[in-house]
């Protein structure tokens, strides 16, 4: 009787102690964060005090006001909580990335992305700022990872979650909502080759996602 391999979770625990450890010292170094930080703490502070009303009001997303509140358990300043946020996420996106790649690619792939994204400049300076980006590609990612996941094993499941995860991305920044689109385009053109042994796993998979 064969025995299934399990995967070896090393590697991408590796990743995520050197992709924490980079955001650190670029926090710890950031000495003055971007000005839309203007509008997100006072509005996390509002939340706090059980004052929804600036969140509901604004034009801007509100989940990441949202996350910011959780983190003022760590003390310090509030700018200091949506770092702390900004850098949760941004550490956490490499999960994504790397399990997307080793299921498309295999682990060797997946460790180069994610060693990538733990370095990625950009994402690194995102992760240490008082704004929404690291957790919206972090929301992105995880869909796609999912997406990628439901249209591959048909799952209803992975369908679900890919949908909650793009409308939480899109509670984060309005363009988040493509993913489930791109999801559902891949199932319906997956379909074509399903429809005559089982299409009813793909077409239920593309109402789940979309109502999710």
């Amino acid at each position: 009787m064969e025995v299934a391999q399990q995967p070896n979770h090393r590697p991408l625990l590796w990743l995520l102690a050197i992709a924490l450890a980079v955001r650190v010292y670029v926090l710890l170094v950031t000495f003055c964060v971007s000005k839309d930080a203007l509008w997100f703490v006072p509005v996390a502070q509002a939340v706090a005090a059980g004052d929804f009303r600036p969140l509901l009001e604004s034009h801007q997303q509100p989940l990441y006001p949202l996350l910011i509140v959780p983190f003022r358990a760590f003390g310090g300043s509030w700018v200091l909580s949506a770092q702390l946020a900004s850098l949760a996420v941004g550490t956490l996106t490499i999960v994504p990335v790397f399990q997307l790649t080793r299921r498309v690619f295999g682990p060797e792939a997946a460790a180069l992305a994610g060693l990538l994204a733990a370095l990625l400049p950009h994402h690194c300076r995102f992760s240490a700022d008082a704004i929404s980006d690291a957790t919206y590609i972090f929301l992105f990612a995880s869909a796609v990872w999912l997406g990628g996941a439901a249209v591959i094993e048909r799952r209803g499941r992975d369908f679900a979650l890919c949908g909650a995860l793009s409308a939480l991305a899109w509670l984060t920044r309005p363009e988040g909502a493509g993913v489930v689109l791109l999801v559902c385009a891949l199932a319906a053109l997956g379909m074509v080759s399903w429809l005559r042994r089982d299409w009813k796993r793909p077409a239920l998979g593309i109402l789940v996602a979309a109502l999710a």
